[in-house]
């Protein structure tokens, strides 16, 4: 009897969390940044409560989106490392793959172009691993971006002209997803 009610209120905290990760959303997507974070930070403050880790790297990974929208990019970079602790924890590949790609861009925004290199490529192989063609494929030209911010032209241009086949085989339309 005791175990049902702690399950029931884990459940219930979740729930709740859950909806504030989901009313934070719908603040995001309206360009309400700031108090969007703030339903991420209450959400993640639940989740940890009752011990929810692949529910925290969700909220972490919002967290550090809201954070890039506002230009803190600090902040932003310690959300997404620790989403990406949660997300290996729990084994979960597509959250791996997409936070990888986060933390390149604002290891990129820092300057630093090895670092977010070496991100874009890890995101690379969780998209292959995914299947995800479009993704992988926006992901080579990202990848090719910073290879050439790097100096590297020839593999940046190698880069693209393996994105424009997978695109071109896939039908993806740019701005179709993301």
């Amino acid at each position: 009897e005791e175990m049902r009610k702690i399950d029931s209120a884990a459940n219930s905290s979740r729930g709740v969390g859950s909806s504030l990760l989901a009313s934070g959303d719908v603040l995001f997507d309206k360009g309400i940044v700031v108090a969007a974070r703030e339903k991420y930070e209450n959400a993640l403050l639940i989740f940890r409560e009752i011990g929810d880790r692949k529910n925290q790297a969700l909220s972490l990974d919002r967290i550090g989106n809201a954070y890039h929208d506002e230009g803190k990019f600090a902040q932003s970079q310690n959300a997404y490392t620790q989403a990406l602790e949660a997300y290996r924890d729990v084994q979960w590949l597509a959250g791996i793959s997409s936070v990888t790609g986060n933390l390149a861009t604002v290891l990129d925004a820092f300057g630093d172009l090895k670092g977010s290199l070496k991100m874009h490529e890890e995101a690379l192989k969780s998209f292959q691993q995914l299947g995800w063609d479009e993704a992988f494929a926006t992901e080579i030209d990202n990848t090719a971006a910073v290879q050439q911010e790097l100096g590297q032209l020839e593999s940046a241009a190698e880069s693209h002209r393996k994105a424009i086949a997978l695109l071109k085989k896939t039908g993806y339309q740019r701005g179709e997803m993301f």
